[in-house]
């Protein structure tokens, strides 16, 4: 009885002991462990503590923080709005000014187009390499397209007398290029003047006008007149007056125009005796008129 009461004693005097001793003694000793289960639970709930208390204060801001954010220096929690910065534009080189075109072809046929003449020399034919190349398919279909030589011809201009301009057409063509209805020849070259009639090939082919945009010919003619139309060539003249080539502004259309002299009506014959009545019937007549502006 009494060794049991001895036994009984040393193990309450060792929890006593290690109850007072707390957690730290088992964290020292590797060795050791715990036989009560309240003093693990009591071990736990010591962490804990610790941990919340520890938390706790890493969210209230020490007081360096506190005074540099009172005296204006930014913390690493503070955020700074960020002001939009405009792209600043670059500079922008001039344009250059267009040329202005110093002579204008005006197309007779389907499948030729009008050009500007802005440069100072073109090629003309059915090679690519032409600054006018005879490739629309409407022309391709054509009897005419097979004597269209691959370089046929060469329009340009050279600088003559008193720093003025020449414009030439130059054949290179076996099948022949013609002004006016003359052959210039192989090899050869012709000065072109305002209205000239260009063809290919044979004469009556008649494919361009050539209208020189340096010369000013078209003040002879009423505003009202100028203003609707670009007046060319004459195709022909009578009694009565004469007739002129002339296209549309605004669709490059080809039309013909009559020009009456008035002078001529009022001096009139002696068989006519009301000269306004004669003008008015010749005007008449040409509504009816649906000419094409070829002769």
């Amino acid at each position: 009885m009494s060794r049991e009461t001895d036994v009984e004693c040393q193990q309450s005097h060792g929890s006593a002991s290690s109850q007072s001793h707390g957690s730290s003694t088992s964290s020292q000793s590797q060795g050791g462990f715990l036989q009560s289960h309240g003093l693990s639970s009591q071990t736990q709930d010591s962490s804990q503590s610790q941990g919340t208390s520890s938390s706790s204060t890493s969210t209230v801001p020490s007081s360096s923080q506190s005074s540099h954010s009172s005296s204006g220096t930014l913390s690493s929690l503070d955020t700074v709005s960020t002001q939009e910065l405009y792209s600043i534009p670059e500079d922008q080189e001039p344009e250059e000014p267009v040329p202005a075109p110093w002579a204008r072809l005006w197309a007779l046929q389907d499948g030729f187009s009008n050009l500007e003449c802005v440069n100072d020399n073109y090629w003309f034919g059915r090679d690519k390499s032409c600054e006018y190349c005879f490739d629309e398919p409407l022309l391709k279909r054509t009897d005419k397209y097979r004597t269209y030589s691959k370089k046929h011809f060469r329009i340009f201009r050279e600088m003559g007398p008193k720093n003025s301009y020449i414009a030439y057409i130059e054949d290179h063509s076996g099948n022949g290029t013609f002004v006016n209805r003359e052959l210039v020849g192989k090899g050869r070259r012709l000065p072109l003047n305002n209205n000239s009639e260009i063809a290919l090939s044979v004469w009556s082919n008649k494919v361009f006008v050539f209208f020189d945009l340096t010369v000013d010919d078209q003040s002879v003619y009423p505003k009202e007149l100028r203003d609707e139309y670009i007046m060319s060539k004459t195709l022909g003249s009578g009694a009565c007056g004469e007739v002129k080539l002339a296209f549309e502004r605004k669709t490059c259309k080809k039309v013909a125009i009559k020009i009456i002299s008035k002078r001529k009506f009022a001096i009139g014959s002696e068989r006519e005796t009301d000269p306004a009545l004669n003008v008015e019937t010749e005007i008449e007549i040409l509504k009816k008129l649906n000419h094409d502006g070829r002769r």
